[in-house]
């Protein structure tokens, strides 16, 4: 899933990084963060079975930059999290599975929200 959505990104002109879980996120986060390529927009899975999941990421994100802007993808549809997403820090949520237009729209939706968050 990882390597379509960031193939597609690319094809639509953004320029993609991925890591496998949200303590890599973070890590990667804090090394560009205050440098040129610092990241416009995460795209985090909710649930990363044996890691890090978004939840927890964006939270940990957040504490370091609260302008960071963040979308939440899950399959699981029905956690409180897809539901109530903006208390847990994202700025939009795509159900999974999600068609194109969708994940244009909200990366869309995301990116014309400026960098102030708060």
């Amino acid at each position: 899933m990882r390597r379509v959505l960031q193939r597609m990104l690319e094809r639509w002109g953004y320029e993609v990084e991925t890591v496998a879980d949200g303590t890599a996120a973070i890590a990667r986060y804090v090394e560009v963060m205050h440098t040129p390529r610092a990241f416009d927009l995460l795209i985090m899975d909710l649930t990363i079975p044996g890691g890090m999941g978004g939840r927890q990421a964006i939270s940990e994100i957040l504490k370091l930059d609260p302008s960071a802007r963040a979308i939440v993808a899950s399959g699981y549809s029905d956690d409180p999290t897809m539901a109530h997403y903006q208390e847990a820090g994202f700025l939009a949520a795509l159900p999974k599975p999600f068609e194109q237009a969708e994940l244009a729209e909200a990366v869309g939706a995301v990116m014309r929200t400026g960098r102030a968050r708060r």
